[in-house]
């Protein structure tokens, strides 16, 4: 049994996956394009076969090789630092093409965590939106739009404070004098919306603001579904992993999961993190979900959530609808490999920057001394 992940390099999920998979008899192949700028492989076609032979971490690729696939990160092409800007273009896009294309020919009869055409329609706000509604999920009052003039109408139209802006894409950019500004959930009135061109080049999702009593983080990993109760001080948008949250094991409703479960189906996903947040009134209301969510981190600030545990053996099993059962003394856990594997870590990213690796800092793990492993939380 082999499990191919695809990911990008020093992704701290990915090494702590290969791990656990090892640990529990599995081979675990690594595939991350990126330096030292070595030849990726080749595909051949001739008029009987197709074959093709990738180098990864861990093994070779081949159509033989793979038993199931963690399409962990589509791999963003890491360029030489010298390279001209229209020169970057160009290989970018040429790298793009490769690695997609190879990706196409991977068998589509195993299990793909997530399958490609459920991870494209569920990157998309609108479909998981209109989908959660489908399998009967409570919502937010929800509006995307370009036009100014429906965003004000539509925040006129409830009390003031009680409509939110998320952005479909959190992002940052800086001005001159070194200033960075980010975008973020944040509450929005309508005099915010003085000119009308305002989200012409920038659209935005406003919702209705949903009172909480605390939100959750839901994890489910084909029929197996792990909840986790965190609760913040910020009323709005509170961050995973601040300093003020606490984690806890959550035990959903039967009702709610089924629906949860319904919803990865009609996604087309077999994997994901789903949040929720309950109202005062014990309301369960759909925020969205995240086919690729961080999940360490809960299991970081509650070791009770056998996340990493559940998540391997999930893969090795090969099963899209794999449900988990109690392993008594299971020693797959993210704690340990912190122990075991945390130096190893911190060297290869150090060498991967070395060598002139450059990737969004979001993405390059921060393993502080590996005692506290800070990531994005989506």
């Amino acid at each position: 049994m082999a499990v191919l992940i695809i990911c990008h390099p020093v992704d701290i999920h990915a090494s702590a996956m290969a791990w656990a998979l090892q640990k529990c008899g599995t081979d675990a192949l690594l595939w991350h394009p990126a330096p030292p700028w070595t030849p990726a492989g080749a595909a051949r076609f001739d008029s009987a076969s197709v074959d093709y032979r990738f180098p990864a971490k861990g093994g070779s690729i081949s159509p033989s090789s793979v038993d199931a696939i963690w399409l962990r990160r589509l791999p963003k092409p890491v360029l030489p630092a010298h390279f001209r800007e229209s020169d970057k273009a160009a290989s970018r896009n040429e790298l793009l093409a490769f690695h997609a294309g190879i990706l196409e020919l991977l068998p589509r009869s195993i299990l793909w965590a997530n399958p490609l055409d459920g991870r494209r329609s569920a990157h998309y706000k609108p479909r998981q939106l209109a989908a959660a509604m489908s399998v009967g999920l409570s919502i937010p009052r929800t509006i995307m739009t370009d036009d100014a003039t429906q965003a004000r109408d539509f925040v006129a139209s409830r009390p003031e404070g009680q409509v939110i802006y998320k952005p479909f894409h959190p992002f940052h950019w800086e001005r001159p004098g070194n200033e960075i500004y980010h975008t973020g959930t944040t509450p929005v009135a309508a005099a915010d919306f003085g000119d009308p061109q305002a989200l012409i080049w920038s659209p935005g999702i406003f919702q209705e603001y949903i009172p909480k009593a605390y939100e959750l983080r839901v994890s489910l990993f084909g029929r197996t579904c792990v909840a986790a109760k965190m609760l913040s001080q910020d009323p709005v948008d509170g961050p995973p992993r601040e300093t003020t949250m606490t984690v806890a094991p959550y035990q959903l409703p039967e009702a709610v999961e089924r629906k949860l479960q319904a919803l990865m189906d009609e996604l087309g996903l077999v994997m994901g993190m789903v949040e929720l947040i309950v109202t005062p009134g014990g309301e369960y209301v759909f925020l969205e979900v995240n086919e690729q969510g961080q999940f360490l981190w809960l299991e970081q600030m509650c070791p009770e959530l056998p996340l990493l545990d559940i998540a391997t053996r999930f893969l090795a099993s090969g099963n899209p609808r794999f449900k988990a059962e109690a392993v008594p003394g299971s020693r797959i856990d993210y704690g340990r490999f912190l122990e075991e594997e945390g130096d190893r870590f911190r060297q290869e990213k150090q060498d991967f920057l070395s060598s002139g690796g450059n990737p969004e800092n979001r993405l390059l793990n921060d393993c502080s001394e590996c005692q506290s492993v800070r990531q994005d939380p989506v």
